[in-house]
């Protein structure tokens, strides 16, 4: 019964932990191979307070995921997304 407690205990903070980070999705025009969008997420990569950064072709979309407490201003992603030669839809949070 201990254990079972336990293991509900950490569940449910990893879960707390989880919900804490705050995603962002940004919609890009212009890449048109996998180049393109390995240079996009090796740039997003890098801004500060970005814990995970995903770009996918398919979608032409962008998916970063912050680091908990941390803040990014939406036009240091565009100037990131910009900077890489690619076009910034609108930065939403999901």
């Amino acid at each position: 019964m201990k254990k079972l407690l336990q293991l509900i205990l950490v569940s449910s903070f990893m879960v707390s932990l989880l919900a804490s980070a705050e995603t962002l999705e940004v919609p890009i025009q212009g890449m048109t191979c996998p180049f393109c969008a390995d240079g996009l997420h090796r740039k997003l990569g890098e801004l500060p307070g970005v814990e995970k950064a995903e770009v996918s072709l398919k979608l032409k979309k962008a998916r970063l995921t912050l680091k908990e407490g941390a803040s990014l201003d939406k036009d240091e992603i565009r100037k990131a997304i910009i900077d890489s030669g690619f076009t910034p839809g609108e930065v939403e949070a999901k």
